[in-house]
């Protein structure tokens, strides 16, 4: 049985791993082999497991099996298990998100062969989409058990949310309480997940078009999540001429075709490499059996 860890980048994916390590002895695993090699603290902090062998044989296993497996993904949603959505701020998600990317120094082969800028993330130009599709993606109005946490609250969790993550995966021992290493002892020195709980101030590096921007796009969200009031968004669209925000949305519409075109490629390859892989053991089966008919 698989239940996702789903969040866009940056948004609490891997403190949620923490919580679930130190409260009730959870491993999990992830998606994303970029992830896979880990360290003994990876390992004894955040409960980072790896799996052998490919991704498509450990996804069938995992799927198929009576056994729980939690798996990162920051990915869009491509079926129809369990998900815990981790959702902040698209403004601070964005923004960490593009300095873990300018910043790495150890570069991802495929992801990193492009390196956006900040109106790349905006309209979604990138491996993971824009911040609005994602949240919609994962949230979508169907059947599909979810259980929505907000970054902010799981900075410090409570023990109620903490039982409500703990019902939600069908876990019925004692759950622990969570400290917060990375901001026990850093009070007056803030963390970025300190940050991430007081209001939104835009950087010095950041324009005021930039963020009005930002929100000319995804102030449905971001208001309906309650990050901006609906006077926030109203002044955003005020200060960015319309032609100009008809240019960015088309921009957005744009690379979320490209983004789903993409999908597909992918996809039909990997049918395409598999088909190629089993060729000479569909043939060999087809042959016998057509020696048996013959008979």
């Amino acid at each position: 049985m698989i239940i996702w860890l789903a969040s866009y980048p940056r948004s609490g994916n891997t403190l949620t791993r923490n919580i679930f390590k130190k409260t009730m002895g959870f491993g999990t695993y992830s998606q994303h082999k970029m992830a896979a090699e880990v360290s003994v603290k990876g390992v004894d902090e955040y409960g980072i497991l790896d799996y052998e062998g490919t991704w498509e044989n450990f996804y069938k296993e995992a799927a198929n099996s009576s056994e729980l497996y939690l798996i990162k993904t920051h990915f869009l949603p491509t079926d129809n298990h369990p998900v815990i959505y981790v959702v902040r701020d698209g403004r601070l998600a964005t923004e960490s998100y593009l300095n873990q990317y300018q910043n790495r120094s150890q570069r991802w082969p495929g992801i990193d062969a492009f390196i956006p800028i900040y109106f790349d993330l905006l309209i979604g130009r990138d491996y993971y989409s824009d911040w609005s599709n994602h949240y919609n993606a994962w949230l979508r109005d169907d059947n599909v058990r979810r259980l929505e946490l907000r970054y902010e609250d799981l900075v410090e969790p409570t023990q109620g949310l903490l039982e409500s993550i703990a019902d939600f995966v069908g876990y019925q021992g004692k759950i622990k309480s969570f400290v917060n290493e990375r901001t026990k002892d850093n009070k007056e020195k803030p963390t970025s997940e300190h940050r991430g709980l007081g209001s939104w101030l835009r950087p010095e590096h950041r324009t005021e078009f930039e963020e009005s921007i930002f929100l000319c796009l995804h102030g449905p969200l971001m208001q309906k999540l309650g990050y901006i009031t609906k006077e926030e968004y109203d002044v955003a669209k005020e200060a960015i001429d319309a032609e100009t925000q008809k240019l960015a949305v088309s921009a957005m519409q744009t690379a979320r075709e490209r983004y789903d075109y993409l999908k597909m490629s992918i996809e039909k390859e990997v049918v395409i490499q598999n088909l190629l892989k089993n060729q000479g053991r569909l043939t060999n089966g087809f042959m016998s059996k057509l020696k048996s008919w013959i008979s």
